[in-house]
């Protein structure tokens, strides 16, 4: 599915991590926490808007699901302070 725009990644507001987990008893446990985010890309899919985000490596470092693109941009500002650029439409 296409990119359909991203944004650079001006700092972390520690609010919340991404990572891979499991589900002892009753807790999710993190096994292994994903690096910080650097850049953030928002693809569209079937059935909505995925908010993806890449270290600095641009290797994966989670993703979040959202019913509309506004959704997504809402939570990259819970998460993320943004470049000054802000959202730039992708480039094929």
């Amino acid at each position: 599915m296409p990119i359909i725009v991203r944004a650079r990644v001006k700092g972390q507001k520690n609010l919340v991590r991404h990572g891979e987990a499991e589900i002892e008893g009753e807790q999710v446990v993190l096994t292994e926490a994903f690096l910080s985010a650097s850049t953030l890309e928002i693809e569209d899919t079937d059935d909505g808007f995925l908010l993806l985000r890449y270290d600095k490596d641009g290797a994966f470092a989670g993703d979040t699901w959202h019913l509309t693109v506004e959704e997504a941009k809402e939570q990259a500002a819970f998460e993320f302070e943004l470049d000054k650029d802000g959202w730039v439409p992708s480039q094929p």
